[in-house]
């Protein structure tokens, strides 16, 4: 007697059969579980690919900006440096306009203390003889002496 006599056996009979029916509803039911795992895989893989494609395109994204980035960062950064040389330029510039000024006015200032100075008017020559004034020369019996050189002098043109 073996185990699958008496499986044959009307009361187990009606065992197998209720074993069965609650072994093809759990089939069922677990193969509805599985496909409904595999739909929610499904989705997930269609949600993975999408976000995948996403994020490769917010890569390439970023890569661009990047560049774009580097690119303005240059650029700024040339323009600031040429910003600054203007900046310098026209502080010399308006210091030296300043001191071009401040030597306008003082020029300015010393013309005018010149141009207030009275000129002494100019003495007017003879044109003739006759214009000439008349100077009597008298003999006078004062003559000026001389004053004595010094003797070195003497036998230097003596010699």
């Amino acid at each position: 007697m073996d185990n699958q006599g008496q499986n044959l056996s009307p009361e187990n009979s009606s065992a197998t059969a209720f074993s069965d029916v609650f072994v093809q509803k759990y089939s069922t039911e677990l193969l509805k579980c599985i496909d409904e795992m595999k739909l929610k895989r499904d989705q997930l893989h269609l949600q993975i690919l999408k976000e995948t494609g996403e994020q490769e395109k917010i890569k390439n994204d970023v890569r661009h900006l990047t560049t774009r980035l580097s690119r303005v960062n240059e650029s700024l950064s040339g323009k600031l440096e040429a910003r600054g040389k203007l900046d310098l330029a026209i502080q010399e510039a308006d210091n030296a306009f300043s001191g071009l000024v401040k030597g306008s006015e003082d020029l300015l200032s010393l013309v005018k203390r010149v141009s207030n100075v009275e000129i002494p008017k100019p003495r007017t020559f003879p044109s003739t003889e006759e214009d000439l004034p008349k100077i009597e020369i008298t003999k006078s019996t004062n003559k000026r002496k001389m004053p004595k050189r010094a003797s070195n002098h003497k036998t230097i043109i003596q010699k």
